[in-house]
């Protein structure tokens, strides 16, 4: 729903200290999509096309790993959930 609300954010996402992740994205072409990592797959995450909300058909995988981010060191140094600072993330796959 934030995804929608905000129709000029490109990415919203949640890492836990496990290694576990969520995200939409926004792509190229406006759509929405959905990025999952959890066990087994920690450490890769399956991007899905969306339908209501729902991850449908798997778009792609790739090696990733939240916790080496800059969203999510700032938050593990605020020592609280929070907007992060806009950055420069490169994400052609």
């Amino acid at each position: 729903e934030q995804m929608r609300a905000y129709p000029d954010f490109a990415f919203i996402n949640f890492g836990d200290r496990d290694g576990r992740f969520i995200g939409i994205n926004r792509d190229a072409y406006s759509n929405l999509q959905m990025d999952i990592i959890e066990p087994p797959h920690l450490g890769t995450y399956y991007r899905y096309e969306i339908e209501q909300g729902k991850p449908t058909t798997l778009a792609t995988k790739v090696p990733y790993e939240p916790r080496q981010e800059i969203w999510y060191t700032d938050a593990v140094n605020a020592r609280k959930p929070l907007w992060t600072r806009i950055y420069f993330w490169n994400d052609d796959k």
